[in-house]
């Protein structure tokens, strides 16, 4: 047996016979489920970069809630995109912009911004946040801005726009 091979006052450490792998809280959802799969744990500590200290446990099924929800998500999602195409019998287009420093709409609000009829902002996703905009949302710097804009004749004239290359949109 293992114990006997060691001295009585052998530590845990002297008797464990692998290191269970861990994960830090930045990495992805789709890094903790390799893990999982590929190890075989019932749990994976989380561990903090800095010091190196656990800071939580992720089980099994904390994964598999959190990926039955980024899946029925992402369905309701697609489920709303094509409903708003088929709307604007596909004439429309789904644009998704990272807004610079140099764009004019950083600051503002989104209902202080003034886009043409035709250019909805469906989400910003900020630092891997996904938001619903609103008419008090203030964009940011680095904000992915997903926007559906339909006729698509306007869609270079809302990008200029949003990314700084031009002042003003036309207001036809």
């Amino acid at each position: 047996p293992l114990i006997e091979q060691h001295k009585p006052n052998a530590t845990l450490h002297d008797l464990s016979t692998h290191q269970t792998p861990t994960i830090q809280k930045h990495q992805s959802l789709e890094e903790a489920m390799r893990l999982f799969s590929l190890y075989d744990l019932p749990l994976l500590p989380v561990m903090d970069e800095t010091n190196h200290s656990v800071i939580g446990i992720l089980t099994e099924r904390d994964v598999v809630r959190a990926y039955n929800a980024y899946t029925i998500y992402s369905t309701e999602s697609n489920a709303k995109i094509r409903q708003l195409q088929d709307l604007h019998q596909n004439s429309g287009q789904f644009t998704n912009l990272r807004l610079k420093e140099n764009s004019p709409v950083i600051g503002l609000s989104l209902a202080d911004v003034r886009f043409p009829s035709e250019a909805v902002i469906v989400s910003i996703k900020r630092q891997n946040n996904l938001l619903v905009p609103h008419g008090k949302t203030v964009f940011q710097k680095d904000d992915e801005v997903l926007l559906f804009i339909s006729p698509i004749q306007k869609v270079d004239e809302v990008v200029n726009f949003m990314s700084g290359e031009v002042s003003s949109l036309s207001k036809q």
